[in-house]
């Protein structure tokens, strides 16, 4: 979907339905290109949305999916879920996901939620990110009734900071309230003008502890700050 227009590229219609949306495609491209000295490359595919993404993904070897969110929430969520909640957890490449209202500009505050296990792949993104934009990478843990997190987030988060550390890159750390990672990632976020989380899909990017916790109600349809989903590294 393109954040401009809030337009599917997948299809499932006639032939003067495919032509009519081959030239808003057309159309689009060249705008974009034009504004913004990019190159575009416009199609379209028959099928459900997630299937065709992620079989574009894998056939022309793509590094990164963009995607407008609709906001589904509540009931809305609970039957019928979203595309771009479907695409974060099944691509095989990160996913940049935000509202399609959302004005976006420079990165200078980016969350970096921590768990307990070790996040190499989301952790060279940020390191990146970082390094490209010069932001502060905002390391976010639950904060446990004893206020200090548990000793193995303690240690990850201790070992990241010192490669930010080597690398110069400004940070803080925090353990944040809330009922569960995802909770607090909200909340920081909008508390401290967050401009981008990061998150693996799995449990820090799924909502838990409300209504949608059995659904699998996802971070993205809940927050107008832009999210970049990544997969874990493979074991």
């Amino acid at each position: 979907m393109t954040p401009e227009t809030g337009m599917a590229l997948s299809l499932q219609s006639n032939n003067d339905q495919e032509m009519l949306l081959s030239e808003k495609i057309i159309e689009l491209g060249n705008s974009i290109s034009k504004n913004y000295k990019i190159k575009i490359a416009g199609e379209v595919l028959p099928g459900a949305m997630v299937q065709v993404v992620n079989g574009y993904v894998s056939s022309h070897n793509i590094d990164l999916i963009v995607m407008a969110t609709a906001k589904t929430t509540g009931f809305m969520e609970f039957i019928f879920g979203s595309d771009a909640q479907r695409i974060t957890s099944r691509a095989t490449c990160p996913v940049l996901t935000m509202d399609a209202h959302t004005l976006t500009g420079s990165v200078q505050k980016i969350i970096f939620p921590v768990e307990d296990f070790y996040p190499e792949n989301k952790l060279q993104y940020a390191i990146e990110l970082a390094q490209l934009f010069n932001a502060e990478i905002h390391l976010i843990c639950l904060s446990e009734k004893s206020s200090s997190p548990v000793y193995n987030t303690y240690s990850i988060i201790t070992h990241i900071v010192e490669i930010f550390k080597e690398k110069k890159i400004r940070y803080k750390a925090k353990a944040a309230k809330g009922k569960n990672i995802t909770e607090a990632i909200l909340q920081y976020a909008e508390i401290e003008s967050i401009d981008l989380i990061l998150v693996n899909p799995g449990e820090e990017s799924k909502l838990t502890g409300r209504f949608i916790e059995t659904t699998g109600g996802s971070i993205v349809n809940h927050t107008s700050v832009p999210v970049l989903t990544i997969k874990k590294k493979e074991n």
